[in-house]
């Protein structure tokens, strides 16, 4: 395929993602930002092109069982190229991300020293897990990756300033609650000093000149919002899947208000990806939180701000912590992938949360609670003030693929049961869930370490 002018050009071994700024037409109308596909729609072996907003030279992209990092499937690139075109004619964005899970092709020798004019970044894995990344006008080793193993990658690019950052998640594994990106660059990076008219996020390829295929996963591009200041090394990304409800938890970043007031950081961050529409609450994204005084729901208006529709609590009053779950239901039909970036765990202080008792008035002893999104997985034996004494009757309920797993605390045997069985489940990073505390005194849970 011939490339555009102006792209981004990301190599990861001999798999190499472009990143195109120039608008081109697109025969596609369901390839618009946010995009999202974890080739999961088709069977095994059938062919990419066509598929989606993507298109393939000859042959080269199938879909794979097998071989995958999300789902049962994945899409293996081998000798030749696949594009996403993106369908925004008038897009232009301040900043944005292009997120994927590689299994890439490794290369033992350095790409060529310089990058054309169509090209403005570039990022390659050699064989030996050097990962170089192109800035300005030469590459620069910015670290070790794994080899033979799944690969997250997350790019975010500044337009304004013509620079860009390259963040890798190398846990080998894929939760839809939350991945965790470090970023790779001491520095931000330039674009390449060839490259002009950086304005516009059109198309991505993914080529691989090898026969040995690339297997790739969760492509996805989506807005950036909170800012990646260079104090900010480190990324979350989230899924916010479409036609469900999800329990959701706080990203990680420190935000100075923690209501949902329009305008403030964070009310803005949790309407991300999702889809407001005014006057029509029956079709608009919500939001529910169990506060003090029980639920309260807010919609999503047009505007991106929230809007409360039952309960007490307005917008601007409700102060949610940052291990307080929250229910989110999506009514839009389109699956997004959010990227939050943060800098380190807030201070132990900042996660702190009341547990309601059994007899409180509005709440009867349930909780909605999260486990932060910034510590590892914990199992539920391990949780800080949370393993109850002589609280037999505790529970904790967590919602999975549609369903409700219930917990019971069993004192007599000391651990959480399901059923009639021991379980030494383990909560995942940002994974929200239901705590009912069955004692008549309220108490402080707090989380002070990872």
């Amino acid at each position: 395929m011939k490339l555009k002018e102006n792209s981004v050009l990301v190599a990861c071994g001999v798999i190499l993602v472009l990143i195109f700024f120039v608008f081109s037409s697109s025969a596609y109308a369901d390839s618009s930002i946010p995009y999202v596909e974890f080739f999961e729609d088709k069977s095994a072996g059938s062919d990419v092109d066509g598929w989606h907003g993507l298109s393939a030279s000859a042959a080269s992209a199938t879909f794979l069982d097998g071989v995958y990092i999300e789902g049962s499937q994945a899409m293996g690139v081998s000798s030749g190229e696949v594009a996403l075109t993106i369908n925004d004619a008038d897009l232009t964005l301040s900043n944005a991300w292009c997120h994927l899970y590689a299994k890439p092709v490794l290369q033992s020798v350095t790409p060529g020293s310089t990058l054309a004019a169509t090209n403005a970044a570039a990022f390659c894995v050699k064989d030996d897990g050097t990962l170089l990344a192109y800035s300005t006008n030469e590459w620069t080793d910015v670290g070790t990756v794994p080899t033979n193993e799944w690969i997250g990658f997350a790019v975010h690019l500044d337009y304004a300033s013509s620079n860009w950052d390259l963040y890798v998640d190398t846990n080998n594994s894929y939760s839809a609650v939350s991945r965790r990106f470090t970023k790779m660059n001491a520095v931000p990076l330039g674009f390449n000093v060839l490259a002009t008219n950086k304005t516009q996020l059109v198309q991505v390829v993914v080529t691989n000149g090898s026969t040995t295929p690339t297997y790739v996963d969760a492509l996805a591009v989506s807005v950036a919002y909170t800012n990646c200041a260079a104090g900010l090394a480190k990324v979350i990304g989230v899924d916010r899947l479409a036609n469900q409800s999800q329990m959701i938890a706080v990203p990680p970043y420190v935000y100075a208000d923690t209501s949902l007031k329009a305008g403030e950081q964070l009310a803005l961050d949790l309407s991300r990806g999702l889809d407001g529409v005014n006057n029509t609450a029956a079709l608009a994204d919500q939001l529910k939180i169990y506060y003090t005084n029980g639920w309260n729901l807010y919609n999503l208006d047009a505007n991106t701000n929230w809007q409360l529709c039952a309960g007490d609590i307005a917008t601007d009053d409700i102060d949610i912590s940052l291990i307080a779950g929250m229910w989110l239901t999506r009514k839009g039909t389109k699956d997004v992938v959010v990227l939050y970036p943060y800098s380190a765990a807030p201070s132990a202080g900042n996660y702190t949360n009341m547990l309601y008792a059994s007899n409180h008035p509005d709440k009867a002893g349930w909780n909605m609670l999260v486990w932060p999104s910034v510590y590892k997985s914990r199992s539920l034996s391990a949780l800080t003030n949370l393993n109850p004494e002589n609280e037999t009757g505790t529970q904790i309920r967590i919602y999975e693929n549609g369903r409700y797993r219930r917990f019971w605390w069993y004192d007599a045997g000391g651990a959480w049961y399901e059923g009639r069985n021991p379980v030494s489940y383990e909560l995942k990073p940002g994974q929200a869930f239901w705590y009912y505390r069955n004692q008549e005194s309220d108490k402080t849970w707090t989380v002070s370490s990872d």
